[in-house]
């Protein structure tokens, strides 16, 4: 099966996102995972809730923690499984 790298996973999303190409299915609600960084300067692997991801440039994904709050991260930052997640809802 033929799996994209990183880079052609995230333009192709950006791609569907810039000519209005509406999702195969419903991602809203998912976990999905996705890195930080944190004051120390090191990565911080997060799992939350997916929302949507931001259909202008920089194409922010935005996820819901538990105590509600919403978080933001660029579309870079996903880890793999969950960047391929989201290109195979807009492929």
């Amino acid at each position: 099966m033929y799996k994209p790298d990183r880079k052609q996973m995230i333009w192709t999303i950006i791609d569907a996102m810039q000519h209005g190409r509406m999702p195969s299915q419903s991602l809203s609600g998912r976990f999905l995972c996705f890195y930080t960084i944190d004051e120390h300067d090191c990565l911080v692997f997060n799992v939350e809730k997916f929302q949507y991801v931001e259909r202008a440039n920089p194409y922010f994904v935005w996820f819901e923690k538990d105590n509600k709050e919403t978080i933001s991260v660029p579309l870079s930052m996903l880890e793999d499984a969950s960047l391929f997640e989201l290109y195979t809802v807009y492929k």
